[in-house]
């Protein structure tokens, strides 16, 4: 045979599909295609837009605003609350910030828990005193539910004032999330805990 030949046993002989079965071939593969686009739609939505894929992720960032991260701070914390973390079944979060004033801020806590749970207020009581033993000379006041906006979920604070300091504590849960915060700052920072409890979950949930 030569080159300009073709190997007719070679080829591959396409059989004869009758028009109806077709139409349904393409059909099914037009649904299947559109499936898939929609898929990856869905996908790639929550990635342009930066919604995390699980609700009430936390994250440590180096700094925010007039916050820097305070890595000394976190690695203490971390060891305090680690036995606090494993008896409520957290995989472990702790961060530590402060300012060139005499501010603090400290957070702990994980994912772990299951938020709308009848114990959920057990949980909040839990993250405030733990938070409270860390500034064992402040006396906070009653705790009363503070509003966590658009991070969802409850959240309860206490607050207390020295001469020169406020102390926020608070714990908020969401989802599979919770969080414990202490937040030292000046007296002149304004007496509302949900608006300084909003101002940290804005740089820590994601």
């Amino acid at each position: 045979m030569s080159r300009d030949e073709l190997d007719l046993d070679a080829l591959a002989v396409e059989p004869v599909v009758p028009a109806d079965r077709r139409r349904a071939a393409l059909w099914a593969a037009g649904i299947a295609a559109s499936a898939i686009a929609v898929l990856f739609l869905l996908l790639t939505t929550d990635l342009v837009l930066g919604r995390p894929t699980a609700p009430g992720a936390l994250t440590a960032p180096d700094g925010f605003g007039e916050w820097r991260a305070d890595p000394q701070s976190a690695a203490v914390v971390a060891d305090q609350v680690r036995a606090d973390q494993q008896s409520l079944g957290l995989t472990p979060f702790s961060a530590a910030y402060t300012d060139n004033r005499v501010g603090l801020i400290v957070a702990w806590g994980g994912t772990g828990p299951t938020g709308g749970r009848p114990d959920d207020d057990a949980m909040l009581r839990t993250l405030r005193e733990r938070t409270q033993r860390m500034v064992p000379d402040v006396r906070a006041g009653a705790p009363a539910a503070a509003d966590p906006g658009a991070h969802r979920g409850r959240a309860s604070c206490a607050q207390a004032v020295d001469a020169d300091r406020q102390y926020t504590i608070c714990g908020w849960i969401f989802g599979r999330t919770a969080l414990g915060l202490l937040i030292v700052d000046g007296t002149d920072a304004g007496t509302d805990p949900g608006a300084r409890l909003r101002e940290v979950l804005d740089h820590l949930v994601l």
